[in-house]
């Protein structure tokens, strides 16, 4: 059984996968990490941990190096909302990017999560300006603050990871909290992902 580790920033967005994890048959329980004070929430199932790091790139790192040393998994998420930086995202549309020959890319291709590319600032990108000049400058589809930290730290150990995030404001307009639409999609995406099927797929790619 592939063992996998999912990273989210906040707690609302871990608990809402954790949620639906529980009724799709994953005993995800509350466990404490190794440092308590350097991660925010910890769940743990066979074969599958969520860790909630906290918000920003410092936070990210200090968590994610805990989680990578106190195991090996055969692959890393990191997941949650993001902000758009493309004018033609919608709010709740979902993006990926993924390493080459990451474990299951053909089920999240299948999904309804769009390819993207993915960029991380340390802090919130909040202006109409400051996105623009930034989707210019990396031609990225969304923004976060942590996935490029935790990548990073998965390659350092040759872990393949990937990203799948919710848009959670437009382009165009300031950050808005999670989305219930967008979380299902995400979600959905994930737990596609992870299993074999690829079918009842409840969410549709953009047009």
């Amino acid at each position: 059984m592939e063992s996998t580790l999912l990273f989210f920033a906040l707690p609302q967005e871990a608990a809402a996968f954790v949620k639906l994890g529980r009724r799709r048959g994953w005993p995800l329980r509350p466990t404490d990490p190794p440092r308590p004070r350097r991660t925010l929430q910890r769940f743990v199932a066979p074969g599958l941990e969520v860790w909630v790091t906290g918000m920003g790139p410092e936070n990210a790192l200090r968590s994610g190096d805990d989680a990578l040393e106190t195991g090996r998994p055969d692959r890393v998420f990191t997941c949650g909302v993001a902000g758009a930086l493309n004018l033609e995202a919608q709010v709740g549309w979902v993006y990926h990017e993924a390493d080459t020959g990451f474990p299951g890319i053909d089920r999240l291709q299948a999904t309804a999560s769009n390819p993207g590319r993915m960029v991380t600032r340390d802090r919130v990108v909040i202006t109409q300006f400051e996105k623009a000049q930034l989707r210019s400058e990396t031609q990225a589809d969304v923004v976060d603050m942590e996935s490029a930290v935790l990548r990073d730290l998965a390659r350092a150990r040759s872990i393949p990871s990937a990203t799948v995030r919710s848009v959670s404001d437009k382009g165009s307009h300031i950050p808005n909290c999670l989305s219930k639409s967008g979380a299902i999609r995400w979600i959905h995406s994930l737990f596609q992902t992870m299993t074999a099927s690829s079918t009842n797929v409840l969410a549709s790619k953009k047009p």
